[in-house]
């Protein structure tokens, strides 16, 4: 970082004055490392997959992939995320991607079908956030209830159906 910016300031000063530990909740993960990473050279250090085919006949085969991806994505104050927590998060999370998939050949057609499920890794809890169960309404809505309804959207929605349709002349 500090060869980075102008000034003497180090990290954890920039954190200190940025970043609060009153306001906000620093992610385990947000070091001068990946800042650097992510805010200078703007790429993530390490990504990679493992997928395994099998042909059943000329026809049909089927797949399953598994992709990691570091520091695939980050909460910081721009994010609209978990708007209203105590503490708002700071820092980034990974994602892994497991697909299951099938491909179709029918002379010069392809279909290929793909259901996949992605997680992200090392958000923050409702608690590490402050977030507390509440009435709202004279409902009441958990401290977990309340971050989900916050969450990235691949978080509430991390399922996905693909179907591609190809036709070779």
């Amino acid at each position: 970082y500090e060869n980075q910016t102008s000034g003497t300031d180090t990290f954890a000063a920039y954190l200190d004055a940025t970043y609060p530990t009153a306001a906000w909740f620093r992610m385990a993960n947000y070091t001068d490392a990946s800042y650097n990473q992510q805010t200078y050279y703007a790429g993530n250090p390490l990504k990679g997959f493992v997928k395994a085919s099998y042909a059943l006949n000329d026809t049909l085969s089927l797949s399953f992939r598994d992709t990691y991806k570091a520091k695939a994505g980050a909460l910081n104050s721009a994010s609209t995320t978990y708007a209203s927590a105590v503490k708002r998060p700071v820092g980034f999370y990974d994602s892994n991607e497991i697909k299951l998939g099938a491909t179709i050949v029918q002379g010069n057609a392809t279909i290929d079908l793909g259901f996949a499920f992605t997680s992200l890794l090392g958000l923050p809890t409702a608690a590490d956030m402050g977030y507390v169960d509440s009435t709202v309404l004279g409902a009441i809505k958990t401290a977990k209830d309340q971050a989900y309804a916050e969450a990235p959207a691949t978080v509430r929605a991390p399922w996905s159906l693909n179907a591609v349709y190809t036709i070779s002349f």
